[in-house]
């Protein structure tokens, strides 16, 4: 019995690797994702993928993409360590940024808070909190005490905080 069991076993096992030999050869695309092709262009594709299915964003992307930064913010100090949450947000006019208020509180134990901001062009400014929502939103204030006053000089409107005071969210 033992012998007929694994007879069935190699038998099933040739099958798979027939299949998988046979699969591979094709011209379709993978359905798996392969992290260190994605890794290595990433970028590229994505700008492939643009181009190709919505010509004109990259239009879009240079003009807003100078507004975007990363967050940094430390937290929960102790003598030699923090540790820290990361994001993203958005500048808007007056110098204020945009972003989730769930980058500033989550696993924050106690309530010192540094923050900090990344430029794209590497220009690292320091920000406090002005104001946090009710629900996962949050403007803070970069403090621009060496900065042009061009950060304060985008176009991008803070619609979406007055919408948000207003429905009190």
């Amino acid at each position: 019995m033992r012998g007929e069991t694994m007879k069935k076993y190699w038998i099933s096992m040739l099958v798979l690797l027939c299949a998988g030999v046979v699969f591979a050869a094709t011209d379709v695309r993978r359905w798996f994702v392969d992290t260190r092709f994605v890794y290595e262009r990433g970028s590229a594709l994505s700008s492939e993928y643009l181009t190709e299915h919505a010509p004109g964003f990259s239009d879009h992307l240079k003009c807003i993409l100078p507004w975007i930064v990363r967050i940094e913010v430390r937290h929960s100090f102790t003598e030699n360590s923090y540790s820290s949450n990361h994001g993203t947000g958005v500048i808007l006019q007056g110098g204020t940024v945009l972003t989730a208020n769930h980058v500033l509180t989550e696993n924050v134990k106690d309530g010192e808070i540094q923050v900090f901001l990344t430029l794209v062009d590497g220009r690292i400014l320091t920000a406090s909190v002005e104001e946090q929502g009710k629900r996962d939103w949050a403007r803070l204030q970069i403090n621009m005490e060496d900065e042009p006053m061009s950060l304060k000089d985008s176009p991008i409107v803070s619609a979406a905080v007055i919408l948000m005071r207003q429905l009190n969210i």
